[in-house]
């Protein structure tokens, strides 16, 4: 399954040994956190309330998102002693196997009987496999994936959300520091956002 000349028809399966899956949710809500934290950080800088934050600002990439919060930091004159480009590199990464993790096809290997996980993004990483590269989209590489290996992307993610943490502290003590930079929040006046006017409200005098 993982090369040309190993290639084997592997059994597309739903259920999973309970440690794998167990395994597997956590990844899912430790990423759900990290984007959860990214986005908080963005909105503080902007000084949105919570509904205005979740109307207005949309869920790029975590790695995006840290390009974002980097120039905001910079548009408030924040320039942190922060690894920013190794943290993009790291959260393309993660993004990278969150998404394999949520969205891919599990297989049971028909001889060992291990799970593998079937990858349709991106190319075939060994190059001598195909010449020129081959998109995994046409030719499916699989990879073995067990309740270990999602543990260390867990990790990895949990690592990567004490990172964005660091940037959301730095963002609080400069709101302390300099409230100048910062614009108060306006008040939410109808949380309801109701688009017509409220009929149990007496209507404005002139």
């Amino acid at each position: 399954m993982s090369e040309p000349s190993q290639s084997v028809q592997a059994k597309v399966i739903h259920k999973l040994p309970v440690g794998l899956l167990t395994e597997i949710g956590r990844v899912v809500v430790a990423y759900s956190r990290l984007e959860h934290e990214m986005t908080a950080v963005i909105a503080m800088t902007l000084q949105l309330q919570k509904p205005e934050a979740r109307l207005v600002l949309d869920e790029p990439p975590i790695h995006d998102r840290l390009n974002t919060i980097q120039d905001l930091f910079a548009l408030k004159g924040l320039l942190p002693d922060f690894p920013f480009e190794d943290a993009w590199n790291e959260l393309k990464a993660i993004n990278t196997l969150r998404n394999m993790i949520a969205h891919g096809i599990w297989l049971r290997h028909p001889e060992t009987k291990k799970v593998w996980l079937r990858l349709t993004g991106g190319h075939w990483k060994r190059t001598e496999a195909f010449q020129p590269k081959v998109r995994r989209i046409i030719r499916p590489e699989s990879a073995p994936m067990d309740s270990a290996e999602c543990k260390a992307i867990r990790l990895r993610i949990e690592a990567a959300l004490k990172q964005i943490q660091v940037l959301g502290a730095i963002l609080d003590n400069a709101r302390r520091t300099f409230p100048e930079r910062f614009r108060p929040p306006a008040p939410v006046v109808d949380p309801l956002a109701r688009r017509t006017a409220d009929k149990r409200r007496p209507p404005p005098k002139s």
